[in-house]
C-alpha cells in the first residue's frame, strides 16, 4: 500500500524554494508550524523503536529541517536536535544532522508525509500517567494542512484589491498533484473499468490516470449511498449539498440553526428522562 500511495502522491510541486512562503491568503504570506500541526504534538517512531517529537519545522539554505527531541513512550524528553531532510532519485528519505550534497529536499506530497513521520507517526493516547505513544494518523493531518495552506493568487485575485477567501481568488496548487479517486462499485455500474493491473501495487510502473475538471461538481457525497430504504445518518451531507456554490447560504444557516435547536430540545428531554429514572 505504501508503494501505491507513493505513486499517487509523488508528483513534484512546481513551486520553487521554500513552500512555506506560498501562502497568499495569509497577511504575512507564510505558513507556520502551528498552521501545520494545529497546536497538536507531533511524534514518530524511528529505527529500533526510538520515539521522537517534532517541535519545529523550517527551511534553510535550500533544505527543509525539523527540530526533534528524543522522547520515551510517555512523550518526555529534553534537548532538541536539528535534522535535515533529503531524498534520493527514488524519493528514499535520508535524515542527516549536517547538510549533504547530491540529494534534493522535500518537494512532493509523498516526501512531505515522510518528513512528518509517515506511516510511523504517533500520538499520545490516554490520560495523565496512563498516556503512551501509539501509532496514529498525525502525519496525514499535517500534510493535509500543508496542502490546504499552500495558496497562490488566481488571475482574478491578482487584479482585485479586495478578495474573499474562495477559489475565485486563491488557488491551492498542491491539491492537483495527487491521484484522488479510485473506481468503486458505483463507478463500475456506470461503465468505468480498472485502468491499472493489480501488479501496479508492487512494481515501479507509473499509474495510468485521467484528469477531470471539478469546477461544477459541487459537494461530493459517498457514491455508494442507496436511495431505497436509506437512513439519514449524516445530516451534515445535506447541509453541505445545500450550501454548495454559496447560492443558498442564508437559507442553510437558518436550517442549521433550526436543526441545532431541535437537537438541543431533544437532548434536554432525554437528559430529563435519565435524571427522573
Amino acid at each position: 500500500m505504501l508503494n501505491m500511495f507513493k505513486k499517487m502522491s509523488n508528483t513534484p510541486w512546481a513551486q520553487t524554494g521554500n513552500i512555506l512562503l506560498y501562502a497568499a491568503h495569509k497577511p504575512d504570506g507564510e505558513i507556520t508550524f502551528q498552521d501545520l500541526t494545529g497546536g497538536n504534538a507531533l511524534y514518530y517512531r524511528g529505527p529500533e523503536g526510538v520515539h521522537y517529537k517534532i517541535v519545529d519545522f523550517g527551511y534553510e539554505d535550500g533544505v527543509y529541517w525539523t527540530d526533534e527531541i528524543r522522547v520515551n513512550d510517555k512523550g518526555i524528553g529534553s534537548k532538541p536536535e536539528r535534522k535535515y531532510h533529503y531524498f534520493d532519485a527514488d524519493s528514499n528519505h535520508i535524515i542527516a544532522t549536517k547538510k549533504l550534497e547530491g540529494y534534493h529536499t522535500m518537494s512532493s506530497i509523498y516526501e512531505a508525509h515522510q518528513v512528518f513521520g509517515g506511516i510511523n507517526s504517533e500520538s499520545l493516547i490516554g490520560e495523565g500517567r496512563d498516556a503512551k505513544l501509539q501509532y496514529s494518523e498525525a502525519s496525514n493531518y499535517v500534510v493535509a494542512n500543508l496542502v490546504n495552506n499552500v495558496t497562490v493568487l488566481t488571475e482574478l485575485g491578482k487584479e482585485s484589491k479586495t478578495r474573499e477567501l474562495n477559489q475565485n481568488y486563491y488557488e491551492q496548487p498542491l491539491k492537483t498533484l495527487m491521484i484522488d479517486y479510485l473506481c468503486n462499485n458505483s463507478a463500475i455500474k456506470n461503465g468505468a473499468g480498472n485502468r491499472n493491473d493489480a501488479s501496479r501495487f508492487y512494481n515501479n510502473e507509473a499509474l495510468d490516470t485521467i484528469t477531470l475538471g471539478t469546477e461544477y461538481y459541487g459537494i461530493q457525497m459517498d457514491a455508494d449511498h442507496e436511495a431505497d430504504e436509506a437512513e439519514m445518518t449524516e445530516f451534515s451531507q445535506v447541509i453541505s449539498a445545500l450550501d454548495a456554490g454559496g447560492r443558498l447560504h442564508n437559507y442553510v444557516k437558518g436550517i442549521y440553526q433550526a436543526l441545532g435547536q431541535i437537537a438541543l430540545e431533544e437532548a434536554s428531554l432525554e437528559m430529563e428522562a435519565i435524571t427522573a429514572y
